[in-house]
């Protein structure tokens, strides 16, 4: 979500709901750090800069004029459960937002809560109730649900902002089949990617092929993205008809303003040269990646480590 679909009141809203998410996150973490074990961070953290770099790539949608992206946060769950999942998620998104401007600042609470909170803390721990730890029906179910929610919630955030004044039934009615679309190819790929990573797992060369797999994707396979506008784009274009959609809140604006001043690499490219914009991908899929995987290993280790004698005292 961008800045101009949130208004301040529930922008602040959704950033608290996020900050109750991912401090539970973290309890949890710091009570049992075996949710977590230390010869697994690695994994974890290159795991993670694949998600990072796979939600790069938009493909393309056939018939639709739209393209999808992966979101990741039901695989991350799977692998490494729901707080360590819905960690790794905020940190992605909040690097999305602050270094490329992917999403808008004062929506990161609400991009956390549609794409970490939902999969990671809500519809994974369920699913896995109601279905058992299927390698199939598992990922596919979750991801379809944790998708579908996410859109729902974005129509939902939507129309509570009254920013857009997007009418909520056909915003809805847009939003939720080109979603179902793009969660359908997430929980083929999910499954694929499951199946590849528990097969490596615990071997040494895991973290070296997940490394390598992640900045190829970052550097390279992003250079082949779809240039379409993503679901919610699609949705908003096809709904709006004429309706501005550019907020005319003094708040929202400076925080715009605020947020393209830190974004030194804006939409995954260089501001200052716009003629190498394959360049620009490329460095910012490794410096994302890069960026991804050391936040991650970092704050893992924080939080696992044990405490000494001396922080004891």
């Amino acid at each position: 979500m961008a800045n101009h679909l949130v208004s301040p009141e529930v922008g602040s809203t959704m950033f608290l709901v996020s900050s109750v998410g991912i401090g539970y996150a973290i309890r949890k973490i710091k009570s049992d750090p075996k949710q977590l074990e230390r010869a697994d961070i690695g994994l974890f953290a290159v795991t993670s800069a694949l998600v990072f770099a796979a939600q790069m790539v938009n493909y393309s949608l056939p018939m639709t004029g739209s393209s999808g992206h992966i979101v990741g946060g039901v695989l991350l769950a799977l692998l490494f459960g729901r707080a360590p999942s819905t960690l790794a998620m905020s940190v992605i998104l909040t690097l999305q937002s602050l270094i490329f401007a992917d999403g808008g600042l004062f929506a990161l609470g609400a991009n956390i809560f549609n794409m970490a909170i939902i999969p990671c803390l809500i519809v994974v721990p369920l699913m896995q109730k109601l279905i058992g730890q299927s390698r199939v029906m598992l990922p596919i179910i979750a991801t379809l649900v944790s998708i579908q929610l996410g859109a729902f919630s974005v129509v939902v955030e939507t129309q509570a902002s009254q920013i857009t004044t997007l009418p909520f039934y056909d915003f809805l009615l847009r939003m939720q089949p080109i979603h179902l679309a793009i969660s359908l190819i997430e929980a083929v790929v999910t499954v694929g990617l499951l199946a590849l990573i528990q097969k490596i797992r615990g071997k040494r060369q895991a973290v070296y092929m997940l490394s390598g797999l992640a900045f190829s994707v970052g550097a390279f396979v992003s250079l082949l993205a779809s240039r379409l506008p993503d679901g919610l784009e699609w949705a908003s274009e096809k709904t709006s008809s004429g309706i501005s959609l550019t907020s005319q809140d003094n708040f929202l604006q400076a925080v715009e303003k605020f947020q393209t001043s830190l974004a030194f690499l804006p939409d995954y490219s260089l501001a200052t040269i716009h003629a190498n914009e394959m360049l620009g991908t490329m460095l910012s899929g490794i410096l994302g990646c890069a960026l991804t995987l050391f936040a991650i290993a970092c704050l893992s280790l924080l939080l696992v480590q044990k405490p000494t004698l001396l922080s004891k005292t």
